[in-house]
């Protein structure tokens, strides 16, 4: 799987440098993306928790024809990945429910360079690179024993709710011009887009305290955190060449 989106960020970026040129963007943009993130790699974490948003935005500076660099903000939400978790579970201290999500919010420097396929838009292939700040919410008290484990005491001794780790970001997305200025410029454009996020930084089941758990304590855990996102964005030009 991580071969495989390796391999077509490439192939669609030697496509993308194969066509002419048709415009130049403004000098100052803003991109904004939503998307569904994926977790993949660890086998721990993507048992554990399920994608449900992730969102980002950046202000942008143009330093040549086709190349810019900016800053951004990344926020993207997880919560438990089964079912069955999030139902009641009898404790000696009462009904336990599994509510945990995992909060995700990164800041980070764009590099990125676009390329126009036709008059109809333009691809545009970045990286993105910072620092992710995570924190556990909703996290339950450690129990002894429940339907799910034999590792009654699995989540000893216990770790931070929260941890800090940089990140790396590529990011292909492909834009159509859907508004233009006089000049026949692009103005606002929407995309389609991919991409894949590492987080350095080995998942830790002990932090939301998921590691008494059967399906999460036999998981293997020999990559960094990580997830595809598939989504959609836009990006507003402002001002001049």
């Amino acid at each position: 799987m991580k071969k495989s989106i390796l391999l077509s960020l490439l192939f669609l970026s030697l496509l993308a440098a194969g066509q002419d040129k048709l415009d130049i963007n403004s000098k100052f943009s803003i991109r904004g993306i939503f998307g569904i993130p994926r977790p993949i790699s660890s086998s721990r974490f993507h048992t554990t928790f399920r994608g449900v948003y992730e969102a980002g935005l950046s202000c942008n500076y143009r330093i040549t024809e086709t190349t810019y660099a900016g800053l951004g903000f990344n926020y993207s939400n997880f919560s438990v990945s089964k079912q069955p978790w999030a139902a009641p579970v009898s404790t000696t201290a009462g009904a336990l429910y599994y509510k945990t999500a995992m909060i995700n919010q990164g800041v980070y420097l764009k590099v990125g360079y676009d390329q126009y396929f036709s008059d109809l838009g333009y691809t545009s292939i970045s990286m993105n690179g910072g620092y992710m700040m995570v924190n556990y919410t909703k996290v339950n008290p450690d129990t002894l024993s429940n339907q799910f484990t034999n590792y009654s005491n699995a989540n000893w001794p216990h770790v931070p709710t929260s941890f800090n780790a940089p990140y790396l970001q590529p990011e292909l997305s492909f834009n159509f011009i859907a508004e233009r200025y006089p000049d026949k410029r692009a103005r606002l454009s929407f995309s389609l887009l991919l991409s894949y996020t590492t987080l350095f930084y080995h998942f830790d089941a002990r932090a939301p305290r998921y590691y008494h758990i059967g399906d999460v304590h036999e998981a293997t855990n020999k990559y960094f955190i990580s997830w595809v996102n598939i989504g959609v964005g836009f990006h507003a030009l402002i001002g001049k060449k």
